[in-house]
């Protein structure tokens, strides 16, 4: 995948970029939302993009076996993790999608959930690169140094990987676990002064 570029620096006069025209159809709405979930994008290098990628190929496969057993709470899941993962990765409309996903498996609209899985993985499929140059995370422009041991807890390993590039360059100690019970054991020996909790 390529590394995402400015926010608003691909978007054409109408305000939309590649990636909202692909779902525009399906969400007429994507741009103003995907906004709610951009995120800097100083911190999204080769490492943050391979793991959106893995995790991409993962819930678009997981998506279709949902499909196919007709599992609400399954695509509901995929659709967490995708809200989750897209704006970390530079890619916002890819969490607007999630949250679309999610509603519709909510209401049980199993045919809009089959649309956009199937839009989703047409995006997925025609984004992947692997020429993408890898760049050192220098600290954010204006942010305060954050000293002290902080623990990130989030099963999405591009959100975890994301927030430990951004919160080691202001000066943070991270750790990290993928699951509660990890994030006990971790907490009770490295004791840390903040945790950051994806509460799903």
């Amino acid at each position: 995948m390529t590394r995402p570029t400015s926010p608003g620096a691909d978007r054409n006069r109408d305000g939309t970029n590649e990636e909202a025209r692909l779902f525009l159809d399906l969400i007429p709405d994507i741009p103003e939302r995907a906004d709610l979930f951009r995120v800097s994008i100083e911190f999204v290098d080769d490492a943050v993009l391979a793991a959106f990628e893995r995790q991409m190929q993962a819930s678009t496969q997981e998506l279709r076996t949902a499909l196919n057993a007709a599992d609400e709470a399954s695509i509901r899941r995929q659709a967490h993790s995708l809200q989750g993962m897209g704006g970390a990765a530079g890619v916002p409309e890819i969490s607007v999608v999630g949250e679309e996903l999610s509603r519709a498996a909510k209401a049980g609209d199993l045919t809009r959930c089959a649309s956009l899985a199937a839009r989703l993985a047409e995006w997925s499929a025609s984004h992947t690169d692997q020429s993408a140059m890898s760049v050192l995370p220098k600290g954010l422009a204006n942010a305060p140094d954050v000293p002290g041991r902080i623990l990130i807890v989030d099963d999405e390993s591009a959100n975890r990987l994301y927030l430990s590039k951004l919160l080691t360059a202001q000066g943070a100690t991270v750790i990290e676990a993928e699951n509660g019970e990890q994030a006990l054991k971790l907490a009770r020996r490295e004791k840390p002064e903040l945790a950051l909790v994806d509460g799903k």
